[in-house]
């Protein structure tokens, strides 16, 4: 029971630190973010902040593991079935309901550490360099779209920004590809 116990408190500390560092982000740069700040704002010690994270990048990166899980979870039916055009709507809806959030993470000054995030997250995957060059194609797309859709105050709908996307970034338009390096699900 004490380890479900320590689980559990565990967990809810991590919840508290993402969140204090969201709202941290509002006011400030992730790089001018204190551990002494983020502690306070999430109503822990420090020394819970270091039993969880190395790093406040650990930290940011964390609570982008946290978005995305979110956001696979809600498309991964639609990648698994090949519809990209859903995954993209999904994506994009997901993050047009939480424009505030992916507004801060993307602020300038972490933006590229969510362009590496997903980088490492997707990209490198796989051995294939086939398979590594196109998902840093479609991570770069994807993420360009999206800096600039929050950029512009998400100024068109999530269903265009998916139409967008389903046209330059066509899967199945690749007739030239050898199979070997043919993505599959």
């Amino acid at each position: 029971m004490a380890k479900s116990s320590n689980k559990e408190m565990n967990q809810l500390s991590k919840e508290a630190l993402q969140t204090a560092l969201i709202e941290l982000l509002i006011e400030q740069d992730l790089d001018a973010i204190s551990i002494t700040q983020l502690s306070e704002k999430a109503g822990v010690s420090r020394m819970t902040y270091y039993r969880n994270y190395d790093s406040i990048t650990e930290l940011f990166y964390d609570t982008l593991d946290v978005l995305f899980k979110e956001i696979i979870y809600l498309g991964q039916q639609t990648l698994l079935d090949g519809n990209w055009h859903e995954f993209w709507l999904a994506l994009y809806t997901f993050c047009y309901s939480n424009q505030r959030v992916v507004r801060i993470m993307l602020n300038t000054s972490q933006n590229t550490l969510v362009l590496d995030y997903l980088n490492q997250a997707f990209a490198y995957i796989s051995d294939d360099p086939f398979h590594r060059y196109r998902s840093l194609a479609y991570i770069g797309v994807t993420y360009n779209l999206l800096v600039e859709w929050a950029r512009n105050d998400f100024d068109v709908l999530p269903e265009e920004i998916a139409e967008l996307c389903s046209q330059i970034i066509n899967p199945d338009q690749n007739a030239t590809v050898p199979d070997k390096y043919r993505f599959t699900n």
